[in-house]
């Protein structure tokens, strides 16, 4: 008997003696879901999910939309010192990111690179971000994945979105070209809800522009970073003073008060002590 024909043979008699029958993952590769914050800036992770082995390398091109362009690239959590890192633009709205490593292998679900984007000039709306196709010598189509012993691994991929603009039609601090891209409409997904179970709510995670459709991605929640943007100034101190004195402040989590629950004068005081380098 041809080995083609035992493998399929003994999966039947597997199936009819009840012999459990091992399912074998299949990698993906995955491009993430990104929001433009005011700042015309947005970061797209690229990674890894449905993992069950080490690799030793990977390389992806990426098309962005129209009029979008890379700030930086940086290593994920997934990467380790170890890895050799590039990245290159080798035509408009294409950037081809790569990692690799002759002694470190990287495992498990996460993300691989993280894309700073300068969304300045993008049109408003859910754009697509895909993989491309590529004509290098040194880069396969679309993407790869190498093993331990170099040898190219079988492969899915999931391509992502990258929502743009600020219109906000349920007022609820989500942007509806975000949350279109996450449910298909513009009102079904509530802020204060965990849409990925990754401990952060929704508005938060928009708040310091993380995934909210990626469990791997968020930020470390920094007590008295009321606007989150990763760090304690004189800016919380005002929208801590805004809201004690009954101003309405939009886009603001209270996952970052000093009680997580609501924010009050003991968040104005703790960033002003801190600012004033009265307090560690």
């Amino acid at each position: 008997m041809k080995i083609r024909f035992i493998i399929p043979f003994f999966l039947l008699f597997a199936c009819i003696a009840g012999l459990p029958v091992t399912a074998y993952a299949v990698p993906q590769l995955t491009i993430g879901v990104a929001a433009e914050k005011i700042n015309n800036t947005a970061r797209l992770n690229f990674g890894i999910d449905n993992s069950s082995a080490s690799y030793a390398g990977v390389n992806a091109k990426i098309q962005l939309p129209a009029n979008v362009s890379v700030k930086s690239v940086s290593k994920g959590d997934l990467l380790s010192s170890s890895f050799f890192t590039s990245h290159y633009s080798p035509a408009a709205n294409i950037i081809t990111v790569m990692a690799y490593s002759g002694a470190a292998v990287f495992s498990g679900n996460g993300i691989l690179f993280t894309l700073e984007l300068d969304t300045a000039s993008a049109s408003d709306g859910t754009h697509s971000v895909v993989f491309g196709n590529s004509s290098n010598a040194f880069v396969n189509s679309r993407c790869a994945l190498s093993d331990t012993s170099g040898n190219s691994v079988t492969l899915t991929q999931k391509n992502g979105y990258l929502a743009v603009g600020q219109t906000d039609s349920d007022n609820d601090g989500l942007p509806d070209a975000l949350e279109y891209a996450i449910v298909g409409n513009y009102t079904g997904l509530s802020p204060d809800d965990d849409f990925d179970k990754d401990g952060r709510s929704n508005l938060a995670e928009y708040l310091s522009m993380t995934d909210l459709n990626n469990p791997f991605s968020f930020a470390e929640i920094m007590k008295g970073d009321l606007n989150n943007d990763q760090e304690i100034s004189l800016a919380d101190t005002i929208i801590a003073l805004q809201i004690v004195t009954g101003i309405s402040v939009s886009n603001i989590s209270s996952e970052s008060a000093i009680d997580g629950k609501k924010i009050g004068l003991a968040d104005a005081v703790y960033s002003l002590q801190l600012v004033s380098d009265l307090r560690d």
